[in-house]
Formats: structure tokens, C-alpha cells, sequence
């Protein structure tokens, strides 16, 4: 009886081991999850970061790659004890390729209930001319 019980508790600690490694391999590069927009105007990218502080997302633009980093760190409570936790702590950095110049001076980014929008325009050189057409 004893044994069966220990031998459950080993089974479910493996369990749990293995299903943690399977989910890191599956999202290693999946967070913060992003939607990128683009117009005339300018990209926009809207990126869903719930639970984490302004003060802990760093975005750097360099070479025309815009890179955001962003630190989950975990709540912390003296009373309590955590028996399980599927929720995933650290440091995470998503670079992203623009597929044309920006106005750096003109970059803007608003944090509001978890999720994050950065606006980038287009740089003027990269936004499409209008060229007139003269009747002969």
C-alpha cells in the first residue's frame, strides 16, 4: 500500500517533469505573442504581455532590428507555499526584422491591461509616391 502511493507521487513528479520540457520546447520562441500590422503609415505591433510591469519590457532598436525583452518575474508570498505552478518566469527576447526604415525620433509604445502596441512610421523616403499623370 505504502509502495503504490510512493510509486504514484514518482510517476506524477515525472509527469510533470516531462510535460514542462515538452511546453518549453513548444514556446521557446513563442513569448510575448505579437500581431504585426502594416499600412501606409507605418507597422504597428501589438504584443500580449499579462503580468508584467512597464519597468520590465525594454524595446531597442538597432540595424533596423527592433528587439523587446521582457522580464516575468514570479509573485512572491511568504505565507504561502506553491504546490503547482504552470505559469512561466524569466526573461524573454523576441527580435524582429523591419521590413523597411522607420522614424526613430517618431517611435511610440503604450502599455494598457497587459498588452503592449508600438507604433513604428515608415521613414518618408519608404512611403509610396503618388506620381501624376499629365493628359497629352
Amino acid at each position: 500500500m505504502w509502495l503504490s502511493r510512493w510509486d504514484d507521487y514518482l510517476w506524477n513528479d515525472i509527469a510533470d517533469f516531462m510535460n514542462s520540457i515538452n511546453q518549453a520546447i513548444r514556446n521557446r520562441n513563442e513569448y510575448p505573442v505579437f500581431r504585426m500590422y502594416e499600412n501606409d503609415d507605418g507597422l504597428y505591433l501589438v504584443a500580449e504581455v499579462p503580468g508584467v510591469k512597464p519597468e520590465d519590457i525594454n524595446l531597442e532598436l538597432n540595424d533596423n532590428v527592433l528587439t523587446i525583452t521582457v522580464e516575468k518575474k514570479p509573485e512572491e508570498d511568504e505565507n504561502l507555499t506553491v504546490l503547482r505552478s504552470e505559469r512561466e518566469y524569466g526573461k524573454f527576447i523576441r527580435s524582429f526584422q523591419l521590413p523597411f526604415k522607420v522614424k526613430e525620433e517618431d517611435i511610440s509604445a503604450e502599455y494598457k491591461y497587459g498588452i503592449l502596441r508600438i507604433t513604428l512610421p515608415k521613414a518618408e523616403e519608404e512611403k509610396p509616391k503618388k506620381i501624376a499623370i499629365k493628359s497629352a
